[in-house]
């Protein structure tokens, strides 16, 4: 990784991708910014033990990422974060709209303006149409 920021390439070409090779050129793209664009090629022959040897690595950490968000989903809160508001739990577990105190929040919200507090209680619309 230190290499690609220090040599600063505008090409690479990847004979045998591996996927931490790929995320290190992704960073370093992503470091960049805005400045000198970097292209990427991949150099691997059509339906080869490479070409699938990649793929089932790319499978294998999506489904790894697709069951690290499942397992997150399912997690519950500890006992003593339980009846809190927003406001009240960590900074690392709030949503970026209550940590940044609205600078964004009609584009989190759809458009939609920010709800008031002084609307009663939340009610629930259910669609049962088929």
């Amino acid at each position: 990784f230190g290499l690609l920021s220090s040599l600063a390439p505008r090409h690479v070409l990847l004979y045998d991708p591996e996927p931490a090779m790929v995320r290190a050129i992704e960073l370093e793209q992503a470091r960049r910014c805005g400045g000198v664009c970097m292209r990427v090629y991949f150099l691997v022959l059509a339906d080869s033990v490479e070409e699938q040897g990649y793929r089932s690595d790319l499978t294998a950490e999506k489904e790894a990422f697709e069951g690290l968000i499942l397992a997150k989903g399912r997690m519950a809160l500890p006992s003593e974060w339980e009846g809190r508001t927003a406001q009240q739990l960590p900074p690392q577990l709030r949503l970026e709209e209550e940590a940044t105190a609205g600078s964004n929040a009609a584009t989190l919200r759809g458009g939609r303006a920010r709800a008031s507090s002084s609307r009663g209680a939340p009610t629930a619309v259910l669609d049962l149409r088929e």
